[in-house]
């Protein structure tokens, strides 16, 4: 988690920190691995289709731990479209993965509400 919401976010550095985990793991179940990659400046789109590959349920799973500092509620959707250096691609991924959450609203940072779209 520490280094997908970091300026050191890569996707060998991602590799290479998650590569002995187990799929099933309960820590990556309940992480917000996805959502803090989703809020990265440094997010690409094979840095999602990675996580995604790796943890599917990853992509259909909300938070509201992202960031202490800030009140979050939100699918990896929302955090993907609220960064405005995310690629379009992630959008497009992420849509793909769960349409679902398009019907969902959320909370992001100073309190405001809406749909990803």
């Amino acid at each position: 988690e520490e280094l997908c919401g970091s300026d050191a976010l890569t996707l060998d550095a991602l590799r290479e920190k998650i590569q002995n985990i187990p799929p099933n793991s309960v820590d990556i179940q309940s992480s917000s691995l996805i959502h803090r990659a989703c809020m990265n400046k440094r997010v690409t789109f094979a840095i999602i289709d990675f996580i995604i590959n790796a943890f599917p349920e990853g992509a259909s799973s909300s938070t509201n731990e992202v960031d202490a500092a800030e009140e979050i509620d939100a699918f990896p959707i929302h955090l993907a479209c609220y960064n405005a250096r995310c690629p379009t691609s992630v959008i497009k991924l992420l849509m793909r993965k769960n349409p679902s959450a398009l019907r969902h609203s959320c909370i992001i940072g100073d309190g405001t509400v809406g749909t990803p779209l």
